[in-house]
């Protein structure tokens, strides 16, 4: 009896010992159970972001730009398109001009460098100015909520209602891929039974999207 005794006190102990290594497994488990989580979701991440790159990547192969103009994340009207000139282009080019008038400036100033410094200015005027008006001057079209109409230098006549819509297609062509841009062109009937007509619209951005969006407001309106 007296070692029975004995032997009870050890039993305890060694008791608590496993409940306390089971306690201690169990939020170990838990540690990995969630750090196994914060892995899965990492994974999910590297592989979304992979399969973003692999397509940059194959845009970039196929000619199309880096940075392509964007419509409007949500095309709920109004809203307004303008044909996509490419500005910073066109100032790129006149670069090797800039440095050659900058190394004229750093030359002892006579005759002969004031001319050539002069015809370098003016050339690069000249090169610039109907660029710069045709950027002014771009198109533009308005989206209301009734119709398409004119937001400028667009030559449209008037409004043409979503009902008056026929079709939207989508054509882009090799310099316009290079670009991220693309033509619209409208089909429309202006009268029950009159001949259709039509309006394009240059170098807008996203072409397919804006077809698709202008294809489904027709046929919503009628």
């Amino acid at each position: 009896m007296p070692s029975e005794i004995h032997a009870e006190p050890e039993i305890a102990r060694a008791l608590e010992r496993l409940q306390e290594e089971r306690r201690t497994g169990q939020r170990e488990l838990g540690t990995l159970t969630e750090e196994n989580a914060r892995l899965q979701a990492r994974l999910g991440q590297l592989q979304t972001e992979r399969e973003q790159w692999s397509r940059m990547l194959q845009e970039v192969r196929q000619g199309k730009p880096l940075r392509r103009p964007r419509l409007p994340e949500v095309l709920a009207p109004p809203f307004e398109v303008r044909t996509q000139v490419p500005l910073r282009r066109v100032f790129l080019n006149q670069l090797p001009l800039v440095l050659v008038a900058g190394a004229l400036l750093t030359l002892p100033w006579d005759f002969r460098t004031g001319f050539m410094l002069a015809f370098c200015v003016f050339y690069a005027v000249i090169s610039v100015y109907p660029q710069l008006r045709h950027w002014f001057g771009r198109p533009s079209w308005r989206f209301t909520g009734t119709g398409l109409e004119d937001g400028g230098h667009s030559g449209l006549p008037a409004e043409i209602p979503y009902e008056q819509v026929v079709s939207a297609t989508a054509e882009i062509s090799p310099a316009q891929l290079r670009r991220g841009v693309g033509t619209v062109t409208v089909k429309f009937r202006p009268e029950p039974g009159a001949p259709e007509d039509f309006v394009s619209l240059l170098d807008v951005p996203e072409p397919e999207r804006m077809a698709e969006w202008l294809q489904a407001k027709g046929m919503q309106a009628k």
